[in-house]
């Protein structure tokens, strides 16, 4: 019975890496969406306050979740991420291939 539990612990303790690089890019993409809801806000039928206020929420959660998710995911995760989400590569690897 005493190796079943410590094999149980120890099969628990490997997917907790796993998990929570998962939490980091989940927060990662959540941060992208509350940015996007801060933008779309000043365009609804609110009054100006409410407006203002949601705004600020959305954009300080906003911040907060990337910053959560970088301390979370690393920083050799958010590097990766940041190559791909820089607009100077997106077409990058498309030129590459017509050129060949």
């Amino acid at each position: 019975m005493g190796k079943y539990q410590k094999r149980g612990k120890f099969a628990k303790s490997q997917r907790t890496p796993n998990t929570l690089k998962r939490v980091g890019i989940f927060l990662f993409i959540l941060s992208w969406i509350l940015y996007g809801i801060a933008f779309v806000v000043p365009f609804t039928p609110l009054s100006t306050n409410t407006k203002v206020i949601m705004a600020s929420l959305f954009v300080v959660l906003g911040e907060s979740a990337f910053w959560i998710s970088c301390i979370i995911a690393g920083k050799e995760m958010m590097k990766r991420y940041r190559k791909h989400l820089n607009p100077v590569n997106w077409f990058k690897k498309s030129r590459d291939k017509n050129s060949q």
